[in-house]
């Protein structure tokens, strides 16, 4: 017979293991793992220099620029550049360090050609960022740009128009203390047109050439596209390319009329009749345009460059402004901007051609290549911020300056935004 046998246990000392355990797991906790947590997720704290900070507000930031004024003669010098410190002396953005010497007649007597008048230029030392002011003797009253931040005048030249030549074209100082004005106090100030159209600074720009053919069973387009844009476009690019990435493409597009109604207007021409647009329903041609062309799918800011080809039945075509006048009375191309978005280019048929076609007969149209591709980079130096030149003003096309408009631009957002 199994006998049951009882265990006896020590209830005050089992009462006592638990109490020590709880203690052992409190202590281990607080006393390891708390700082071994603290230790492992703290972050570095640093006192901000919350003063100093604000002081940065106060200090007077300006773009330092030194010119060097060279001329024929001491008191033609002196008055150069007196006269640029007098006109730049409350500049918001730039802070002018002017400085003069007299060259001699005979360093200018043979440079007539612009060629020549680079070659002498070469000789100056000039600071990077500096701009050079050289008189010659052969320019008769013309101010003449240069392709190395040089700035050539003759003898004749009035002082103002060199002021202006130097505050408009070079320097942009009114547009860039605008941009500063309006980052700093946007309740006060108003971004001109040059700002409000150009696009926002970024590393990587995609380009997208289109050309619109609405009616290809009525009229051929004979024009190599891909060429154009490889041989016109993109060396123009290139020498931007110190500031950002260009992507260039192309592509051709059917099928696809405005999205209006131009109106029909009697006139003496040939023809007896042109179509006219507003101004103000110009927007409303980007829409179709803009479901088309595909341009939302790139990553980056997208330019949209559109060479529109108007068929015969709605030419010629043209923009009337709000004043009820045409934009352009002696072209046969219109042309208008659409802010951040990119420029449409319009152009109209030869009368001849549209005269001569019989009905239901296909035209054959090579549009004027020159003129597209001028109105194109025009359009494309807008976009990108670079205003137009002074008409007065004689350049050879350089990019350097227009290298030099955009840096100022995107560092001045760059400080004061």
């Amino acid at each position: 017979m199994i006998q049951d046998k009882s265990i006896n246990y020590d209830l005050n000392m089992d009462e006592k293991y638990r109490v020590y355990a709880s203690m052992s797991f409190a202590i281990l906790l607080l006393g390891v793992g708390m700082p071994l947590w603290w230790h492992t997720t703290t972050v570095p704290r640093v006192m901000l220099p919350y003063t100093g900070i604000d002081e940065l507000s106060q200090l007077d930031i300006r773009i330092t620029t030194k010119i060097t004024v060279a001329a024929l003669s001491v008191n033609r010098a002196e008055l150069l550049a007196r006269e640029i410190k007098q006109t730049f002396a409350n500049a918001e953005i730039y802070h002018l360090d002017v400085d003069y010497q007299v060259i001699s007649n005979n360093l200018l007597a043979s440079a007539f050609t612009y060629h020549e008048l680079e070659k002498v230029a070469s000789t100056f030392d000039v600071d990077i960022g500096g701009l050079l002011l050289l008189e010659a003797t052969n320019l008769n009253d013309a101010v003449l740009i240069g392709s190395k931040r040089t700035l050539y005048f003759s003898t004749e030249t009035d002082i103002a128009k060199l002021m202006q030549v130097l505050s408009e074209w070079i320097l942009h100082d009114k547009s860039l203390a605008l941009t500063k004005n309006t980052l700093a106090e946007p309740t006060l100030y108003n971004l001109d047109e040059e700002n409000r159209r150009r696009f926002p600074a970024s590393l990587t720009y995609d380009v997208l050439i289109t050309l619109v053919n609405p009616d290809p069973e009525k009229q051929k387009v004979i024009w190599d596209l891909k060429t154009v844009t490889k041989e016109y476009m993109q060396p123009f690019l290139d020498e931007l390319s110190v500031l950002s990435n260009f992507s260039i493409k192309s592509q051709w597009l059917y099928l696809l009329p405005l999205d209006v109604n131009p109106r029909r207007i009697p006139d003496s021409s040939p023809s007896r009749r042109h179509f006219a647009l507003r101004e103000s329903i110009l927007p409303q041609l980007v829409t179709p345009l803009e479901k088309k062309l595909a341009s939302q799918v790139s990553l980056h800011p997208c330019i949209n460059l559109v060479v529109y080809m108007v068929p015969c039945d709605n030419a010629p075509l043209h923009i009337y402004t709000h004043s009820g006048h045409r934009s352009r009375v002696d072209s046969n191309m219109e042309a208008f901007l659409s802010p951040r978005w990119g420029g449409v280019v319009l152009i109209n048929p030869p009368l001849e051609v549209c005269e001569n076609a019989r009905e239901d007969e296909m035209v054959t149209i090579i549009p004027e290549e020159t003129a597209i591709v001028g109105t194109l980079l025009a359009q494309l130096r807008l976009l990108l911020g670079i205003p137009e030149t002074v008409r007065r003003v004689h350049s050879p096309i350089s990019a350097s300056y227009d290298t030099s408009v955009i840096i100022a631009q995107e560092y001045t957002k760059v400080l004061f935004s």
